[in-house]
């Protein structure tokens, strides 16, 4: 049995997985300091989780080295030794990875080249090959790209497009408004950045973003397939993923089977 934690920068979501199944889920607030976020761990692993686990797999919407949470914008404003903090709670060997790395092991489908993308707080991406992460690619963080002077993720994330919006959400936007239109382009910006240099054959959405999906994919495709672009590549198959709010649990099942 293993515990996966799905930190996210406005929630975390707790799964307990046994033979591959989730039995067992929890979603609480992510709170945005190291001090914060481990006393929610020890109250939540005392209180709800306190099973006999192999292991605990932890997902972080930044980079991790040796352990280390480094200091991130969506999370927390400082490097944070969560691996070290760990030890002080639980003895259960402990593994932490990017969340969106781990989403594009559970997202994909396993053929051919195929890039997730997250559209949430921020903007993360990964890439497997034949449905195997590409770990040359482990530090991808196209959310920082520069485009017309600012990061990708300022202008397409789920919560630039919220803030754009004076606080709607997607969903209480109509699919014939125009803010689907220019949410495309934004993120057509990155997509054409991306795509001559990673070479998907398929793009999977994943993310709160993800849910609108229908609203933006038709303008989206015909951007990407009325560029310049698409003269010399293939525009990728552009796909929801099946289970946006699971994919990192999911991520975590398929790595805790490939690592048994």
């Amino acid at each position: 049995m293993i515990l996966a934690i799905d930190t996210g920068g406005t929630k975390t979501l707790f799964a307990e997985i046994d033979n591959g199944q989730i039995i067992h889920e929890l979603r609480t607030h992510t709170p945005h300091t190291p001090a914060e976020y481990m006393a929610l761990l020890e109250k939540t692993l005392k209180d709800s989780f306190s099973g006999a686990y192999e292991k605990i797999i932890i997902t972080m919407p930044s980079d991790i080295e040796n352990g280390v949470v480094k200091a991130a914008k969506n999370l927390f404003n400082e490097d944070f030794n969560l691996l070290e903090s760990l030890q002080n709670i639980t003895r259960v060997p402990v593994d932490i990875f990017n969340d969106a790395k781990l989403a594009t092991l559970g997202a994909t489908s396993g053929q051919g080249r195929e890039m997730y993308l997250t559209l949430s707080t921020g903007i993360g991406a990964g890439l497997t090959i034949d449905g195997q992460l590409s770990h040359d690619l482990n530090s991808l963080e196209v959310g920082h790209m520069i485009i017309d002077n600012q990061e990708w993720e300022d202008i397409a994330s789920a919560r630039a497009f919220v803030e754009k919006q004076g606080g709607k959400l997607g969903s209480q936007i109509p699919e014939d408004d125009q803010a689907w239109q220019e949410y495309a382009n934004n993120l057509a910006k990155g997509l054409l950045d991306i795509i001559p240099v990673l070479r998907p054959d398929r793009i999977i959405f994943g993310g709160a973003m993800s849910l609108n999906f229908d609203k933006f994919v038709d303008p989206l495709r015909s951007i990407l397939q009325g560029s310049s672009l698409s003269a010399r590549f293939p525009v990728p198959e552009l796909v929801k993923s099946q289970d946006p709010e699971r994919a990192v649990i999911l991520g975590a099942i398929k790595y805790a089977e490939q690592n048994t």
